[in-house]
């Protein structure tokens, strides 16, 4: 069976080629909480997401 195209693919495609994806690379992904209007909240104390609460200057906010 060839590749189908991402851009082909249904949503529940999409997932699933996204979880074959992560099992191949053993990389454990963190589900992010969001707000009721989708945006993702970070944490200000998580190093991680620090980086992105410091460099709003860099884009322009």
């Amino acid at each position: 069976m060839a590749k189908q195209k991402y851009e082909d693919m249904s949503i529940e495609e999409l997932k699933q080629a996204l979880k074959d994806a992560e099992k191949r690379s053993g990389y454990q992904y963190r589900k992010l909480p969001t707000g009721e209007d989708g945006a993702i909240l970070l944490d200000p104390n998580n190093p991680h997401d620090r980086e992105w609460y410091e460099n709003d200057a860099d884009y322009d906010l």
